[in-house]
């Protein structure tokens, strides 16, 4: 097939579409759907480009201008590269198809996405989309006690750092609403390490639905666990539990400490001092904060390079 079948970029990218999924019968529907994500992210990217490029002028600086684009929409490393994988496949298949020649190899040849190793412990904000999604289509699809004292389970963990050892102990007398400036929040007391009291806030918005379902369908009196009714969860029944719902969900990660890294990281892109974030950690000096989480993120180091 000639590259460029209508000499418009959309155009003829859909065309090589097309012929791209007729060459692979045997995808599987779910590996189609991944597919057509990744490929319908990339046109939406070039689309902005239709009346200046064709299909032909596209090269590395617009791959890597892609990737910048993905980046902005806050895709972790490990999507980014699923998605260039697919990227390249495509435009491999259409440099062995195409009759004028066209050889899209370079481009991509010095196209490098690295995945750093020191932030394999925390979950980044798609993959936590990934996991909200799964745990309200189970609340949906099931809606029994489990499915609720999960999703309660993983939301109070990421939103508020809490340990596990806490975490497990709570109970519904320990979770009072109040207001602050006009924004209607959860007050949660709880045993920190150290047996030291401490208190975390969370929105009403992000809990309330499965707190109430919890309590009304364990018919709980006040005094229970809110995990489990009778007598806490164990460390590693909470692991078991965490490890379900990210495999269910199609994340490749475990544990249980890496929900309190991961609030640590979203409340340091929030730009939350480490002072604060002390505080909602529990910690009983700031050394220890910054020894664990003091290293500063890209982004707030090219914020800071931007003050003058």
């Amino acid at each position: 097939m000639k590259l460029k079948k209508y000499n418009n970029l959309l155009e003829d990218l859909y065309e090589w579409e097309k012929r791209f999924f007729l060459s692979r019968p045997n995808l599987s529907e779910h590996s189609k759907k991944q597919y057509k994500r990744a490929l319908n992210k990339f046109f939406s990217f070039i689309k902005k480009y239709e009346d200046e490029l064709q299909i032909d002028d596209i090269n590395s600086l617009i791959f890597n201008e892609y990737i910048s684009f993905l980046k902005e929409k806050n895709l972790s490393p490990v999507s980014i590269k699923d998605y260039l994988i697919i990227l390249k496949s495509f435009f491999m298949f259409i440099t062995e198809e195409n009759e004028d020649l066209k050889d899209y190899t370079k481009a991509f040849s010095k196209i490098r996405i690295k995945i750093p190793k020191k932030r394999k412990d925390i979950l980044y904000k798609d993959e936590i989309e990934k996991i909200l999604k799964y745990l309200k289509n189970e609340i949906a699809l099931k809606g029994d006690y489990k499915a609720y004292r999960n999703s309660l389970l993983f939301k109070i963990a990421l939103f508020t750092g809490m340990r596990v050892s806490s975490l497990v102990k709570l109970k519904f007398e320990n979770i009072k609403e109040t207001e602050h400036n006009g924004n209607k929040i959860y007050a949660i007391n709880f045993i920190q390490k150290g047996e030291k009291e401490n208190t975390a806030y969370i929105k009403k918005e992000l809990i309330e639905y499965e707190l109430n379902k919890l309590f009304q369908k364990a018919l709980f009196k006040k005094d229970a666990y809110i995990l489990r009714g009778d007598k806490p969860l164990t460390r590693q029944q909470v692991f078991n539990i965490l490890k379900e719902i990210y495999k269910k969900a199609g994340i490749n990660k475990s544990g249980v400490h890496i929900l309190r890294h991961t609030f640590v990281y979203l409340k340091r892109e929030q730009g939350v001092d480490l002072s604060t974030i002390q505080a909602m950690l529990g910690h009983s000096s700031i050394t220890t904060t910054i020894n664990i989480y003091g290293k500063a993120t890209e982004e707030q180091k090219i914020e800071a390079s931007l003050k003058i």
